[in-house]
């Protein structure tokens, strides 16, 4: 008699870690990527302070594409099987407005 085992899906492959990227003279990474431990907002934002940083927020659009956009595309790129990480970033929704934390202007957002 023979027999069919089901296995669970294998882990996914370790996240490469993703080079800093400097911009404008301030540097942008990410910290605490591990599959399967994501950091609540709260957690995110206490270690980036942990580190003297902040979570990011975007000034201007040239900081968006420049900076934070390209360094979310070479995490994507280098990490495929992660396509659906998400990350926290600097702001806040209140009643469909996003504030950001550190009470820069979201003008340029709208």
């Amino acid at each position: 008699l023979d027999w069919v085992c089901r296995l669970p899906p294998p882990p996914p492959p370790a996240i490469v870690p993703t080079n800093d990227l400097e911009f404008d003279g301030s540097t942008y990474f990410f910290i605490g990527l591990r599959a399967g431990q994501e950091l609540t907002f709260q957690e995110a934002d206490s270690t980036c302070r942990e580190s003297r940083g902040n979570l990011v927020t975007v000034e201007t659009e040239t900081e968006h594409t420049d900076a934070v956009q390209a360094l979310v595309q070479r995490f994507f790129r280098e990490n495929p099987d992660y396509s659906n990480m998400q990350f926290w970033a600097g702001y806040r929704g209140i009643d469909n407005i996003f504030v950001a934390i550190d009470g820069s202007s979201t003008e340029h957002l709208r």
